[in-house]
């Protein structure tokens, strides 16, 4: 059995949603990331990728890099571009491009899993990366990207997930490169329950991407 827990997740407002949403850091070079940021003084990439608005000596793995990503993103709190959702919640989550459409949940998993192999990996980490995703971690008290993971086809994940996927969603975001981006929050207490419950039915989760996330957030948890 595997364990995925409901979380308190740190959103933007909706009507800043635009304004703070941002292709994952690594996707892009400094230059790049530099010209997204450009007119949005709340974008979450000054959080990701601070290297992109500090001075080009300094690198994303320096130290001045992750205080001041850590002061950016207690600004964006303070100042209520990002808040906390009241109770623990999963998300669904709904990425389309074209005509593909893909759905999962989103939830806090196991360390715990991590260390015994009911996540499995695939893939070889650097040290090095490792070390930079743990040390964000440690500095924000956050985890900025998320880990995907797949597991095995689940009647009852589906079905839960088709039930939400009939009303609009909570959020809708439509980025730059024309991918949708949905969310449904599950917060009813009936139904956290039976998405832990299905999850736990599971044997295994297996990582597609994002080895280096989560064996920064497993170390983390050993820290």
């Amino acid at each position: 059995m595997v364990n995925l827990l409901p979380f308190k997740a740190l959103k933007p407002k909706l009507e800043l949603v635009d304004e703070v949403a941002a292709a994952p850091y690594d996707v892009m070079s400094r230059s790049e990331a530099r010209e997204m940021i450009a007119g949005k003084a709340d974008s979450i990439l000054r959080v990701t990728r601070p290297d992109a608005v500090l001075d080009d000596q300094i690198s994303i793995d320096d130290q001045e890099a992750y205080d001041f990503a850590q002061q950016e993103l207690s600004r964006l709190i303070r100042e209520t571009v990002l808040i906390y959702d009241e109770k623990p919640s999963y998300y669904i989550y709904t990425q389309q491009m074209g005509e593909h459409r893909q759905s999962g949940i989103v939830g806090l998993a196991s360390a715990d899993d991590y260390w015994a192999d009911r996540i499995k990996k695939h893939e070889f980490t650097l040290p090095r990366k490792e070390d930079d995703r743990m040390k964000q971690v440690l500095s924000l008290g956050a985890h900025l990207g998320p880990v995907f993971l797949t597991h095995q086809s689940h009647d009852g994940l589906r079905k839960l997930i088709q039930s939400y996927q009939k009303a609009p969603a909570d959020v809708l975001h439509i980025a730059d490169d024309g991918i949708s981006h949905e969310i449904w929050v599950i917060h009813q207490s009936d139904d956290l329950q039976k998405v832990q419950q299905h999850f736990a039915e599971l044997d295994a989760l297996y990582i597609a991407d994002g080895h280096h996330r989560a064996a920064a957030a497993a170390r983390v948890s050993r820290s």
